[in-house]
C-alpha cells in the first residue's frame, strides 16, 4: 500500500465530493442574487418595476434559479442526507 492514490481512488473521492459542494454553492448563489435584487427593488421603490432599471427582469430571472430545476428545499434535503448523513425527510 503506497502513499499515493490510484486514479480510480482519486476519481471516486472527487465524484463523492463535487455534488455536495456544487449544491451548497448553488444555494448560496441563488440566495445572494435574490437578496441583491430584492434590495434593489426596495431601494428604488415603485421605480424598481419600471422598464428603465431592468430590476424586475433580474428579479424574475433570479427567482427561477431558486425554484428551477430544483428548489432550495430539495437542496437542503440533499445536503442533510449526503453531508450530515441524516435519514430521508420526504
Amino acid at each position: 500500500m503506497g502513499f499515493y492514490r490510484t486514479d480510480r481512488q482519486q476519481n471516486s473521492i472527487v465524484d463523492a465530493y463535487v455534488p455536495k459542494v456544487r449544491e451548497r454553492k448553488r444555494k448560496t448563489g441563488s440566495r445572494a442574487g435574490y437578496q441583491a435584487c430584492l434590495q434593489a427593488v426596495m431601494t428604488l421603490g415603485g421605480m424598481g418595476y419600471s422598464k428603465e432599471y431592468h430590476v424586475k427582469r433580474l428579479l424574475r430571472e433570479v427567482l427561477m434559479t431558486r425554484i428551477a430545476p430544483i428548489s432550495d428545499q430539495m437542496i437542503l434535503n440533499f445536503i442533510s442526507e449526503r453531508v450530515l448523513e441524516l435519514p430521508r425527510s420526504y
